[in-house]
């Protein structure tokens, strides 16, 4: 077994397309706005987006995986098509909370373990251009604990940013995280491992 503290773990990223979010239901958002999935305005991409107007919301829920290691902070970005011309400046948030098992699942909003601002984001004045936000850095490490599963998300555009409503068309939220280092042998067996554990590391 391998101790050696100066490797580097890796980082792996979690893609949420907007078809897939839990609070997605017959095409539309559940959250504020209740937007809906339509074809891309790009002619023949054959792809669907999620188009924002200001405070528009979607939520997702997302178990907590094994190997995500805690201890590093998570971070987020937005991906999006421009239906526009204009080097518009629209910006996101993504609440989240974090939940154990037994714990009530409540609103990820009204709720929040914390909120993540997504900086303003200048568009391209290409037309139907892919647009990808920065990364924004939780503070996830002090919020986390080893008895959570699972998160509740919440992605709101807080900022049109001189856009027009639903010229932001969203195709999904990506998650950052740190693998974490194995610990012992249970950790890459499933015989014999504990049925019943008391948080998704164990």
């Amino acid at each position: 077994m391998i101790n050696d503290k100066k490797i580097a773990w890796n980082r792996r990223r979690v893609f949420f397309p907007v078809h897939q979010m839990a609070g997605a239901l017959a095409d539309s958002s559940l959250g504020a706005g209740t937007p809906t999935i339509v074809e891309l305005t790009v002619g023949g991409s054959e792809l669907i987006g999620l188009p924002f107007d200001d405070e528009d919301e979607i939520y997702h829920f997302w178990p907590i995986p094994w190997d995500m290691d805690i201890m590093q902070p998570i971070r987020f970005r937005v991906w999006f098509v421009h239906a526009a011309t204009s080097a518009d400046t629209p910006a996101f948030q993504v609440d989240y909370k974090a939940l154990g098992k037994q714990e009530a699942i409540v609103d990820a909003k009204a709720s929040t373990d914390e909120a993540v601002a997504i900086p303003a984001h200048t568009c391209s004045t290409t037309d139907n251009s892919l647009e990808i936000t920065a990364w924004a850095e939780s503070a996830s490490d002090t919020k986390i604990v080893s008895t959570d599963f699972a998160l509740l998300l919440a992605l709101e555009m807080t900022d049109l940013g001189s856009a027009s409503g639903d010229e932001c068309e969203i195709l999904g939220l990506e998650l950052d995280y740190t693998v974490a280092a194995a610990p012992g042998e249970f950790r890459r067996q499933t015989r014999n491992a504990v049925a019943s554990p008391s948080g998704p590391n164990y």
